[in-house]
Parts: C-alpha cells; structure tokens; sequence
C-alpha cells in the first residue's frame, strides 16, 4: 500500500488560488460556511476559533495554521461576537468587518487579523486530494519551513515581479507537500486513505473525472458518464459517491461554478456568455445558482477582493 501511496503523491499538482492578509474591523462568528478551495490560515493577532457543526469552538493556537478543506462545513469566529451570521451576511457587508492589508507590514503590533492562502491539491490529474479523504478542518504545528513558504507566498502576491504566477505555483506546490509530509508522518486519517486508495486505483472513476472536467459545456446527467464508465445508470450514483464523497451532479455543479468564478475574475466575458460555456443555457438559472452557492451576485464577485471564494452550505 505505502509504494501506491508514494505514485500517487508523485502525481501531485498544487494550484494557487488566492491569498490575502486581512485586519478585523469587528468581532465576526460564521455558523457554517464551506470554502470553494482549500484556505490555509494564519492569526495575526486576536482569537481565531473554528468547529465542526454541533461542536464547541476551539481556540487557533498562535503558533497553529488552521487548514479548512475545500467544501467542509465549518464554524468560524474571530472575537467575541454577539451572534452567528450567514455567510451571505458577510459576503454582502464584508467591508463593516474586514478591511485587507494592501502593504507588508502583517506583523505590525497593530494589526490584528489574519492572513490566508487560497489553493487546490489534485493527484492523477483530476482528483482532488483532499476531497477524496474528506478530511476535516485541523490544526497543523507551525514549522520553519511552512512558515517561509506561507510568507513568501503572500509577498508574492503583493509584488509585480516576472514570472509571478510560476512562482506563485511552485510554492504553493510545496506548501501542499509539506502539509501532506505532516499528514503522513502523524498517521492522520490513515483510515481514510486505505479506504479510497482502491478507487484511486480504479480507471473508470479517473475517466469519469477527466470527462467531466474536459466537457463542462455538455450535457453531463448520470446516464452519459455511466457510459464513459460502462457502468449501469442506477449504479453511478452509488459508484461516484463511494470514489469521491459526493454525488455526481453535486460535483459537476462545484466543478461548473469554480470554472464560472475563474473566467468571472480573469475575463471580460459576459455573465450570459459564461453561463453557456459553463453548460448552462438558462442564465438566470445560474445567476439564481450562483447567488445560492456564494452569497453574492455574479456580476459582483468579478472584484478579487471577494473573500476566501466562500461557498455557503445550504
């Protein structure tokens, strides 16, 4: 099992998402919302807390970065806020309790906040790490080597240099290997792995996965990627969700809104233009959709100050 494990951890590819720091206006508590990408976070200064739902709240330690994976549900509090809010709540008046830090001076004794990095893990080309082990929201020790990464990430950012989203990968690529080193060197979630290491072994789900993310523009119902796994219709759901933990026009819609919010910010293209090569004819059934998902209008999230690419559990 452990040589498995190695082929497939070569396979890996880490993508730069985002990254910002942040000071906290005012006290703020979230119960619950889910990322879009998996957010890597710091404290700089102030009481960080995060649970899962129906859990009590636990203090971020100072010298802790809080992994929160893409699309886990969890509660987030800074300060001592009187009452939770939604996340559409905070993505719609996010400037009356977050204001980001446009300088380099995140360890000024002033600031009080955090910093963030926004980024993706696939392995095989397709699968996403992380999701396929389900993992929850933890704690990770800061060590001298994630900590100059997570820093030189967020200069990064902050500076025109040549060649800056090369850069901006490669060190987001080695941030997911330290944080999978530390995975594998406690023995966390080994349960989980055994469990999926045959599907990540399985050619059907890895056709099915790289038809969905090369076709998002086609009709993609259960009974067409059965076929591309010559499987039976009424199995593919229970197939999919087994490999992958989710049914699979959940993760089409996921995989359809996070190319949506890519072209939103990185293109000019119109929302209705977007919407079809996205697959969806109707564009008022994605603006509907994209509302839902993300707690903001579509038209909206094309400023990049767009929080954590929050997506909200409904």
């Amino acid at each position: 099992m452990l040589s498995k494990y190695h082929e497939i951890i070569d396979t890996l590819v880490a993508r730069f998402a985002g990254a910002n720091s942040m000071n906290v206006i005012q006290p703020f508590s979230l119960h619950p919302i889910c990322m879009l990408n998996h957010v890597l976070i710091r404290s700089n200064g102030g009481l960080l807390y995060y649970a899962q739902p129906g859990h009590e709240l636990v203090q971020l330690l100072p010298n802790e970065f809080l992994l929160i994976p893409a699309r886990q549900p969890v509660n987030l509090a800074y300060g001592k806020a009187d009452m939770p809010m939604t996340g559409a709540s905070l993505m719609a008046n996010y400037t009356s309790y977050l204001t980001s830090i446009t300088h380099l001076s995140i360890d000024d004794a002033t600031s009080i906040g955090f910093s963030y990095i926004n980024f993706d893990v696939e392995v095989l080309e397709y699968v996403n790490f992380f999701d396929v082990l389900n993992l929850p929201t933890f704690a990770i020790p800061i060590s001298g080597s994630l900590l100059k990464l997570f820093e030189y990430i967020l200069e990064e950012c902050y500076m025109e240099k040549l060649a800056k989203v090369q850069a901006l990968n490669h060190a987001t690529n080695l941030l997911a290997v330290e944080i999978i080193r530390y995975i594998y060197q406690h023995q966390l979630f080994v349960d989980r792995l055994v469990a999926k290491l045959k599907y990540l072994q399985d050619k059907r789900i890895l056709d099915i996965l790289k038809y969905i993310n090369k076709n998002l523009n086609k009709d993609l119902y259960n009974k067409v990627l059965a076929g591309i796994a010559n499987i039976s219709e009424d199995y593919m759901g229970q197939y999919f969700k087994l490999a992958i933990n989710e049914r699979p026009q959940a993760y089409v819609e996921h995989q359809r809104m996070r190319q949506a919010l890519h072209l939103l910010q990185a293109t000019s293209q119109s929302i209705e233009t977007i919407s079809r090569e996205i697959g969806l004819k109707d564009t008022a059934y994605f603006c509907r959709r994209f509302k839902n998902l993300f707690g903001i209008q579509a038209s909206k999230a094309r400023n990049r100050s767009f929080i954590f690419s929050c997506q909200l559990q409904e």
